[in-house]
């Protein structure tokens, strides 16, 4: 990670993903059904990583893997490290007792010039990866039992 003269880059960074994460958790705990996990470890099969927020609706048994990211650096290990979550998704649920029947990946950045840059310069990639854009959904969580993979969503 880059360091500055300061040596204040790395706290920067850091409270930005909280305040992000304390953002989505928030917004997510508020909708009916809907609970949240936060920094949700995993070792399975030599597969190792943290889930930044994991959403789970029980009535209904759909699963979230949300990934928070406040700056686009890799745009390709971004999109791996989310597909693998997505693939171990239900297994990293079994660990708290909750089986899912279907399991959606969100994609939330933050919000800056950068970030939206990255995007635009990426978007087969992107498209190819994720396959819905936040626009095209209401201002909610999906419906319970539909599982979708959401392209991005650009968040203050």
């Amino acid at each position: 990670m880059p360091r500055s003269a300061g040596g204040e880059f790395g706290r920067v960074v850091n409270a930005r993903h909280a305040a992000l994460a304390e953002a989505v958790a928030s917004w997510v705990a508020r909708k009916p059904g809907w609970k949240v996990a936060t920094e949700v470890s995993f070792s399975i099969y030599g597969d190792r990583g943290v889930v930044d927020l994991l959403a789970w609706h029980d009535a209904t048994g759909s699963l979230v893997v949300i990934e928070l990211k406040t700056a686009i650096v890799d745009v390709n290990e971004l999109l791996g490290t989310l597909d693998r979550k997505r693939r171990l998704a239900a297994r990293i649920a079994s660990t708290r007792g909750w089986t899912a029947r279907s399991v959606s990946t969100w994609l939330i950045v933050g919000d800056s010039r950068t970030n939206r840059r990255s995007v635009a310069g990426h978007r087969t990639i992107f498209e190819s990866g994720l396959l819905l854009d936040a626009r095209s959904l209401p201002p909610s969580l999906p419906p319970p039992g539909q599982g979708f993979r959401l392209r991005h969503r650009f968040l203050d």
